[in-house]
């Protein structure tokens, strides 16, 4: 099974076979050197995963149904890596490679190139690596010719190149892995809920908004903004799925747009997938329906979106509108909460419970040290009609910081897990919740800690606050506790 989940593997590398033949005796075998780096890099910034699958065929290709075989593995890759070369442009089978991967959904966010030998004059690669960033791995010789070779793998720089491009793709397949956990998450959480909400039949004290269809990369942004919303009671649209056929899509785009007081878009490098029969991107089509509803639109795109490297024009004109926000997620997300502030009916706000078909969300905070237990927790809550969540364990640790931050000030609910970890992270966690608490909307329905073994430790933290739950025992892991919360939480 591969990091991202529905994959078989996360990072298939597309070369040239003439590309990794060694130049002279003793010489390094360079794809094969450069491959073995970035896994090494790659690893070490997924947290030392052992679950990351790389895709390097180094076999002597002399089959058609060698062919098949990659262009099958490469259709079931998270990532496409393209090692670019004179060679890898004049070979038939790296271009059918290619073809192979470019036509899964959404696969152009999902393709890196390095160059490790320029083009002649005449010579062009595809159009979609031709308008991508290829990162140059070759230079100059010092001699009077100047002559262009690929980069040595002694020289500093391939290390550092090695290094930026690691961590290139390790956001990508991050930030694909997060979208799968909330997917697997929200599927679960859809099972359990009976019965099934409709864009019609759905009531609540705010307003409606509907948050357009996002490309893969910004897939785990569009669920922060729905999860964020909801919290507020507002309906958030559209409830189900949308049909991808080009007549299907546009006419449930409009049924569910309808008595909408707010489209929400958000704008990555990339225009998206489209239906074979339709002349705009999902994401643009869906725009048009809701400007020509008269509908409010809010766009957003990433300060970090670089719009030199954009090649569409049309799509370079969408994000550069009058009327595109350009900020970082979180100053968007108040943007669009206090739009919808203004939309409120004058009803008072619903007490969430789990019998009024709402789905509350508890957040359950755990040590590393106790993450196992911490899942057992949250599947519990899944299983009983929450939307529930537990701290990453991998990735850059500003992310997991602020990640953390967004649980503890947006959740209805915290459950502290105090199993193997020391008192002093539990205390220190109960603290910082209790700083933020100045930042929610509302006060918590509950806090509560889970004691739980090893024996011979205190009960007793030394800290303690309004309102809270202390459950459990250190003597071994009660099955009853949960459910204990749970009657708590509907109190």
């Amino acid at each position: 099974m591969a990091y991202v989940a529905g994959f078989d593997f996360d990072v298939f590398v597309s070369y040239a076979r003439i590309d990794d033949e060694a130049d002279f005796p003793d010489d390094t075998r360079w794809v094969t050197t450069f491959v073995a780096y970035l896994t090494t890099a790659l690893r070490k910034r997924l947290g030392g995963t052992d679950e990351l699958k790389v895709f390097f065929d180094r076999s002597t290709l002399n089959s058609n149904s060698e062919l098949e075989e990659l262009k099958r593995s490469a259709a079931k890759s998270a990532l496409f890596l393209s090692i670019c070369s004179r060679s890898y442009a004049a070979r038939s089978w790296t271009m059918q490679e290619l073809e192979a991967f470019v036509a899964q959904p959404d696969s152009s966010p999902r393709i890196f190139a390095i160059e490790i030998m320029p083009l002649d004059h005449g010579m062009s690669y595809p159009d979609i690596l031709e308008q991508r960033h290829r990162e140059a791995f070759f230079m100059q010789t010092e001699n009077m010719r100047g002559t262009t070779v690929p980069l040595p793998p002694s020289d500093p720089r391939f290390g550092h190149l090695i290094h930026d491009l690691a961590e290139q793709i390790r956001n990508q397949l991050f930030a694909m892995r997060a979208v799968s956990d909330v997917k697997a998450m929200t599927a679960s959480l859809e099972t359990n809920r009976t019965p099934a909400a409709t864009a019609q039949d759905t009531q609540a004290s705010g307003a409606r908004v509907f948050v357009g269809q996002a490309t893969d990369d910004l897939g785990f942004q569009a669920d922060q903004m729905r999860r964020y919303l909801d919290q507020f009671d507002h309906v958030v649209l559209p409830v189900g799925d949308i049909r991808q056929d080009a007549e299907g899509f546009k006419e449930d785009t409009r049924n569910h747009l309808q008595g909408t007081s707010l489209f929400v878009q958000l704008l990555g490098p990339f225009p998206g997938r489209s239906a074979p029969d339709m002349s705009q991107s999902y994401s643009q089509t869906q725009f048009n329906i809701a400007t020509e509803m008269g509908i409010p639109v809010l766009q957003w795109r990433s300060m970090n979106v670089n719009l030199d490297e954009i090649g569409d024009p049309a799509h370079l004109e969408t994000l550069t509108g009058q009327g595109v926000i350009v900020s970082g997620f979180e100053t968007f997300k108040a943007e669009v909460k206090d739009r919808l502030d203004q939309f409120k009916t004058s009803e008072p706000k619903r007490n969430r419970s789990l019998d009024d078909g709402s789905l509350p969300v508890v957040f359950i905070n755990a040590d590393r040290s106790d993450l196992a237990y911490a899942r057992k927790v949250r599947d519990e809550f899944v299983r009983n009609g929450f939307l529930a969540s537990i701290p990453l364990d991998r990735g850059d640790e500003t992310d997991l910081q602020s990640y953390l931050r967004e649980n503890l000030i947006e959740c209805d609910g915290l459950v502290m897990i105090y199993g193997d970890t020391s008192p002093v992270w539990a205390t220190r966690s109960l603290r910082h919740f209790n700083k933020l608490r100045a930042n929610r909307d509302a006060p918590p329905r509950l806090v509560a800690v889970m004691v739980g073994p090893p024996d011979g430790k205190a009960r007793d933290l030394g800290v303690s606050m309004p309102g809270l739950r202390v459950v459990g025992s250190t003597d071994e892991w009660q099955e009853n506790t949960v459910e204990e919360l749970i009657e708590a939480f509907s109190d």
